[in-house]
């Protein structure tokens, strides 16, 4: 905690702060998580990020009642393990009310988290919130979709288990009209995807992320055929259940015409049957392109080679 207090305090100007675990041999204690928490020189942060940092709930309750800290925009604490507990925290700070970016992936915040920072003023102007791997449920979902939440855009929900009701219960709510971007994780079937792209409300996402999904050329089709999401621009599909046949469909479709940038799961397809994929004329249109790959390393660089830089892996 001394080498961050001395940072802060030799940094007048520093807006923007950026921990890693990298930063120290061992981790901060609580204790020593409090005496930076209470510094005032916190007063001008308006980026905190502090991925991995195996911050636990009472270093999140510090963090919480810190009495400097009402500039910050910017929350980063993916990777901790602050819990329910640390959420409903966070949940009752009075000096958070003003972010508008909070990532809270993989801290196991659960339902019980969830519920409560949908229901205080945390969240009230956050625009991108981050909730993959936190072993969210269905009512923790609902907690979020009743909320309002009327600033929210940015959603992701990646490898939870929140339940094809609740999946439904998002694509029919007025929640989903104002995001720009999405994840969605493994309840989203083909049904739950065929829902999505039907409905007007999806006409302002600009990114789908479906890379934990379980989707099959069945939802891709219907991906396909939609006539709504005229603002997406950027897809990522990794279900191993995808084939050359949804992939086609995809691409030659309107809404694969529109598309910028795209990942695609190829591992399960035969080497002849990625570089046929490869030379399709609508790739040639992507801005970026990403393909998942279980290749040898001589193909791997063989591929590289033939279409770098503007494919990746």
């Amino acid at each position: 905690n001394t080498r961050i207090l001395r940072i802060l305090e030799q940094m007048p100007s520093l807006k923007r702060l950026h921990l890693t675990h990298r930063n120290w041999n061992i981790a901060p204690r609580d204790d020593e998580w409090e005496a930076v928490f209470r510094s005032p020189f916190l007063a001008r942060i308006e980026e905190l990020h502090l991925p991995d940092q195996l911050i636990g709930p009472a270093a999140a309750a510090h963090l919480a009642r810190a009495p400097h800290m009402r500039q910050l925009v910017r929350l980063n604490l993916s990777g901790n393990r602050i819990g329910a507990a640390g959420a409903i925290e966070l949940a009752q700070s009075v000096r958070l009310g003003n972010l508008i970016d909070l990532d809270l992936t993989g801290n196991r915040i659960r339902d019980t988290g969830l519920k409560a920072l949908a229901q205080s003023p945390t969240l009230a102007h956050v625009r991108r919130l981050r909730l993959s791997e936190n072993e969210l449920g269905g009512p923790g979902v609902r907690a979020l979709l009743e909320s309002g939440c009327a600033s929210l855009q940015q959603l992701t929900l990646g490898k939870n288990y929140i339940g094809n009701s609740t999946v439904t219960a998002l694509v029919e709510s007025e929640l989903l009209g104002q995001l720009t971007h999405l994840e969605l994780g493994e309840d989203l079937g083909n049904e739950s995807l065929a829902a999505l792209a039907a409905t007007p409300c999806s006409g302002r996402l600009q990114e789908l992320d479906l890379c934990s999904s379980r989707i099959t050329d069945t939802g891709i089709v219907a991906l396909a055929e939609t006539q709504q999401l005229s603002s997406l621009r950027r897809l990522r599909i990794a279900s191993s259940r995808v084939h050359e046949a949804g992939i086609l469909t995809l691409l030659a479709s309107p809404l694969g015409m529109r598309i910028r940038e795209l990942e695609l799961p190829l591992s399960q397809l035969g080497p002849t049957t990625v570089e046929r994929l490869l030379a399709h004329p609508q790739l040639q249109n992507l801005r970026r392109f990403r393909v998942i790959v279980d290749a040898s390393p001589e193909w791997r660089n063989e591929l590289r080679r033939r279409h770098a830089p503007r494919l990746e892996y």
